[in-house]
């Protein structure tokens, strides 16, 4: 016995309709959270630090570059400029300028890079206010101040790059 057309075109959309209730449930997902919501990013402030003597003769701090790699499931809060944060009314009355984010990839982290000028060139390490840097943390992703490779820094005084002089991430 042959069935019609629209026999089979009936039977299908019934098929259809009792698969419908069971469409988007994925099953993926795993984890211990229970309550149906979605991790989210949290925030985390870099704050740099400067270390090292200066000579007792040299002269004033004109300002410095700094280049950060940042680890896998770190970027930036925003866009490059407004991630990176100085507080202009500080000794030096410190700005950035040039600021450049490059994404992470498959083989490397993402990098940060900046100028930074002192209007007011400063004599002292210890006076010198650096700029933090917002971030984003992706949700189950352990960030840890350790993490950051500072992988460029230079300071310059007016004529000369200052030996031994370093920068931190502070906690």
């Amino acid at each position: 016995m042959e069935r019609s057309p629209e026999y089979t075109i009936i039977r299908l959309l019934l098929l259809l309709l009792l698969l419908l209730p069971f469409t988007g449930c994925g099953g993926g997902g795993g984890g211990a959270s229970t309550s149906g919501t979605v991790a989210q990013p949290s925030t985390a402030t870099l704050r740099l630090g400067v270390s090292g003597q200066l000579p007792t003769d040299s002269p004033p701090i004109a300002g410095g570059y700094i280049e950060l790699i940042l680890p896998a499931g770190v970027t930036i809060s925003g866009d490059a400029a407004s991630a990176v944060i100085v507080n202009s009314q500080a000794v030096g009355k410190p700005q950035t300028a040039l600021v450049d984010y490059t994404s992470a990839t498959a083989t490397s982290g993402a990098k940060l890079s900046f100028f930074l000028l002192l209007v007011e060139p400063v004599v002292t390490l210890a006076k010198l206010e650096l700029p933090t840097v917002r971030c984003t943390v992706a949700p189950g992703v352990l960030f840890r101040p350790t993490d950051v490779v500072v992988s460029g820094f230079v300071m310059n005084q007016l004529n000369a790059k200052i030996p031994s002089v370093s920068i931190s991430i502070l906690p």
